[in-house]
């Protein structure tokens, strides 16, 4: 095992990436395209198989033979929003697992609405920055536990600090680094992380809390074996592959 393997301590009570690495399940991602690279090297670092297509043609044949879903609103197009329609409507149809990253949602009332549109075909949790689920709940006239109580779905603010809500459970986890806002698509590919590790929770509340709690212990591991942005994110790789091996 390398030297940043062996710095790595994780601080969750369990290892989600090694049972992720032990099910190998397909998870399909739907993500814009600056963070498609890092979404699928994340998954594939801890041995869960991804699929990136967003061809309305062929998008619900590839969900419908996925394990878990991750949409990403990140970089719309009209093709791309009739094949979100139709994944999310396919993983609520075969009741598999799916997260909705509803990115920058809180800058376009178009998107806004395409995303309150999509949390009807019930997300297993729903994960964004504070100004994303903020602007969900005031379009929705809710507040965020409502939102997860009336929805039944998991609802996760990413940032400083990380929060957690069900619908009657919170959490606040405060680990990760500063350099995981330098790096595009750490976001995107945590979203598609914890689609993976839906597969081996049942229930999305410890899913969400388990793989946020190692996603930002690997965010501080990677830190201290990195020069800057540059080399934090190939070291943030290889610390998710020595979590998930150990």
């Amino acid at each position: 095992m390398t030297d940043t393997a062996d710095k790595f301590e994780s601080s969750a009570c369990s290892n989600p990436l090694a049972q992720i690495r032990a099910l190998h399940p397909r998870v399909h991602c739907i993500v814009n395209e600056a963070a498609v690279s890092l979404t699928a090297n994340v998954l594939l670092a801890c041995g869960a198989s991804p699929c990136m297509t967003h061809d309305p043609h062929e998008v619900a044949q590839f969900t419908n033979s996925s394990d878990a879903l991750s949409i990403n609103l990140g970089m719309l197009t009209q093709s791309k929003c009739r094949a979100i329609m139709i994944a999310s409507d396919t993983a609520s149809d075969k009741q598999i697992p799916w997260v909705l990253d509803p990115t920058l949602c809180d800058r376009s009332q178009s998107r806004l609405d395409f995303c309150t549109g999509l949390i009807k075909n019930r997300p297993s949790a729903l994960r964004g920055n504070s100004a994303e689920i903020d602007s969900i709940c005031r379009s929705m006239d809710l507040t965020r536990e409502e939102l997860a109580r009336e929805h039944s779905i998991v609802v996760m603010t990413t940032g400083e600090f990380d929060h957690v809500i069900s619908d009657n459970r919170t959490r606040e986890i405060t680990s990760g680094h500063p350099w995981m806002e330098s790096v595009t698509g750490l976001g995107c590919a945590f979203s598609a992380l914890l689609a993976a590790s839906l597969t081996v929770r049942q229930d999305p509340f410890d899913a969400a809390v388990e793989i946020a709690q190692t996603y930002g212990s690997i965010g501080q591991t990677a830190a201290q074996v990195s020069h800057g942005p540059g080399t934090y994110a190939g070291n943030f790789l290889d610390c998710i592959h020595a979590e998930s091996i150990r």
